[in-house]
């Protein structure tokens, strides 16, 4: 023993503190000994650190080693306490060895004080590591309490055969909605709060927790309120004696959160996909609608209105108007439409439909309008958001089939960091809300889950198309905002559509009117650029019947053919923009240094953004989209081209929706 032992000698003769240290060091124990032999001083001595042993004499003239005994083990428990004395057979020494004192060593046979304070060292520094562990594990204990009582998770432990609930951590009671005393008197309850359909799938789970494998698994539980909650459970086993599992731990998390952003992930890549598909096939319809619409037109043209075929054509001339909406409901769906938007006063927009919506929706229904006085504005198409209001009350109206009330509001919204009441996704800002409500039949969740897909409806086979709510989701998307849905079977629906709120003031201006027919008589010379033949002939039909000259191509190469062998000038290209090869925008780019004073009107049936890879187009450029009518097709070259002589008004012609 090479250690420095301070010991602290309650003894009155200075003569037997130095046969102790004399005794000690010729055993090699080196030793500091402060003697004291008053009370006073050996309790002063008592609260200071450091000190390894207690040796005391029995018997002192105003002190004696039993009160030292006493008040060592009160103030000074963990030091190890020696009786060292001449008394021979006393009680007092006894009873302090029953209470704890190391030993009774008699100074008449003073070797035998070498082994004890050895034997009383070891045993010390035994018990201060003994302490140390113990400190060490209820630290531990503490730690793993606080984390098990804060965090979100559930920590859990189970023998092997499910019998018995070791542990289970409080966030059970957070998660579940169950008290964990419930699953310490019966761990079987635990398979009352699973959904039935994944029961036996988890029970299955047990099976394999039973022969000593990890497990994970993902499930949905019940709470006692009716809420559905995702969990994702993982368990390990811990080996017993024999290498054999013991018992089961491991930790239940709330996934829910999670599991709806995943769905939400999902949803989005199917709208998008579906989007896609449903552009494609709008814009391959357009230009067969086109056909149909205009050969109809140019047949009614020439049909007297008694003749037999007029009525006939007529009929086939409004199916395809009816084709149109439908494929221009798809491309607001897939967000490949051309859209107008300006500034707008929402307020505005309602009452301007106001007439409209109430012959829509009939007498059996109660119509109320709310409207804020203070609304902020918003950047969208005018006739797109009419057309979302028109919608969503259509899908209202149909939702009441015995007559009920349906509400509109408007309402400023500004939606912070806590994001309450909406999705995590949505960005905090400031909105104008336009609000729905009626007080029809309702939604379960599986429809409200369904409810802005394509072609997806509640309704019987030849009431609805599907695209309704779909064209809703659409516009609103395109304009930046979002819309969320709130209803219950039986407690009728709210529809919320959120749109940005901006600062600028309200665009003004005269609303375009629909010209009459006009016959044009002209004399310029165009430059047609249209892939699909049968497009190509109808509009070279239409222009040439309304005198213009028509330079017929196929494609840009085609095109820049006639360019260069035309010798006289080339009043106006009218080029589709998505052709194979070299697109509408590049050609117009390589005859502009050749044709300087050419115009150039596009036509496509998608949006700028989808019709070039570089971009899109200018969004000063005149722009067409298909499908068109005869008229309007001859009213907007004659616009692009200009008045047929200075004095001439330009033809009107409807706005591009």
């Amino acid at each position: 023993m090479n250690a420095r032992v301070r010991i602290l000698n309650l003894e009155d003769d200075a003569r037997d503190s130095e046969l102790i240290r004399a005794r000690l060091e010729a055993e090699g124990v080196v030793c500091e000994i402060v003697r004291v032999e008053t009370e006073a001083d050996y309790l002063r001595a008592l609260e200071q650190e450091g000190f390894d042993l207690i040796i005391a004499d029995l018997a002192l003239p105003s002190f004696d080693g039993a009160r030292g005994f006493e008040l060592a083990r009160q103030r000074r428990p963990e030091i190890p306490f020696i009786f060292f004395s001449g008394t021979v057979g006393a009680e007092a020494a006894i009873e302090g060895l029953r209470q704890g004192a190391v030993d009774y060593v008699l100074k008449q046979r003073p070797a035998r004080l070498v082994s004890s304070v050895q034997r009383a060292l070891q045993e010390a520094d035994s018990q201060r590591q003994r302490r140390r562990a113990e400190e060490a594990l209820r630290e531990s204990e503490a730690r793993f309490r606080l984390i098990a009582e804060t965090i979100d998770e559930v920590f859990w432990e189970i023998d092997v055969d499910l019998d018995k609930i070791i542990y289970m951590s409080p966030g059970y009671a957070r998660i579940w909605g169950r008290a964990p005393e419930d699953l310490y008197r019966d761990p079987r309850s635990f398979c009352d709060a699973i959904h039935p359909e994944d029961r036996k799938r988890v029970l299955a789970g047990f099976e394999v927790q039973k022969r000593g494998e990890p497990f994970d698994l993902e499930y949905r539980i019940l709470r006692p309120d009716g809420c559905l909650r995702w969990i994702h459970d993982r368990g390990f086993p811990v080996a017993g004696a024999g290498e054999k599992a013991s018992s089961y731990v491991g930790v239940a998390q709330d996934i829910t959160a999670r599991k709806h952003l995943e769905e939400q992930f999902r949803h989005a890549q199917k709208m998008e996909a579906v989007g896609r598909l449903a552009g494609g096939v709008a814009h391959d319809f357009n230009n067969l609608l086109m056909v149909i619409n205009g050969f109809s037109d140019l047949l009614l043209e020439k049909l007297d209105a008694c003749d037999p075929f007029h009525e006939q054509v007529t009929e086939i001339r409004n199916a395809g108007q009816r084709a149109a909406e439908i494929t221009r409901q798809l491309l607001v769906f897939s967000r490949k439409t051309i859209t107008q938007a300006k500034v707008l006063d929402l307020n505005r927009v309602v009452g301007d439909v106001e007439k409209m919506l109430r012959r829509l929706i009939g007498e059996d229904l109660s119509l109320t309008i709310v409207l804020s006085p203070e609304l902020g504005r918003v950047m969208a198409d005018p006739s797109q958001v009419a057309q979302v209001l028109m919608n969503l009350a259509v899908n209202s109206r149909d939702a009441m089939p015995n007559g009920g009330n349906l509400t509109i509001g408007t309402a400023n919204i500004d939606i912070d960091e806590t994001k309450e009441g909406v999705p995590s996704e949505v960005e905090t800002g400031h909105y104008v809300q336009l609000s729905v409500r009626d007080s029809g039949t309702g939604m379960d969740a599986e429809t409200r889950a369904h409810l802005f897909e394509p072609f997806f409806t509640t309704k019987k086979t030849g009431e609805g198309t599907g695209l309704g709510l779909a064209t809703v989701y659409g516009v609103v998307q395109q304009a930046g905002g979002f819309i969320l849905v709130d209803s219950e079977p039986g407690r009728g629906t709210t529809f919320k559509v959120y749109l940005p709120r901006v600062e600028n003031g309200l665009d003004v201006g005269e609303t375009p009117k629909t010209a009459a027919a006009v016959k044009i008589e002209a004399t310029e010379t165009i430059l047609l650029v249209e892939d699909q033949s049968d497009l190509r002939r109808l509009a070279r039909i239409i222009l040439e019947d309304r005198g213009y000259k028509v330079l017929e191509a196929a494609n840009a190469s085609q095109a820049l053919f006639h360019s260069g062998r035309h010798s006289g000038p080339i009043h106006l290209m009218l080029t589709d923009v998505v052709m194979p090869g070299m697109n509408g925008w590049d050609l117009a780019e390589r005859l502009k240094p050749m044709r300087p004073d050419m115009k150039v009107l596009f036509m496509s049936g998608y949006t700028a953004a989808a019709m070039v890879g570089r971009g899109g187009l200018p969004t000063a450029v005149d722009l067409l989209q298909k499908p068109v009518s005869p008229h309007d097709l001859a009213a907007k070259v004659r616009s692009a081209l200009g008045p047929l002589h200075p004095s001439d008004p330009l033809p009107l012609v409807d706005p591009v929706a």
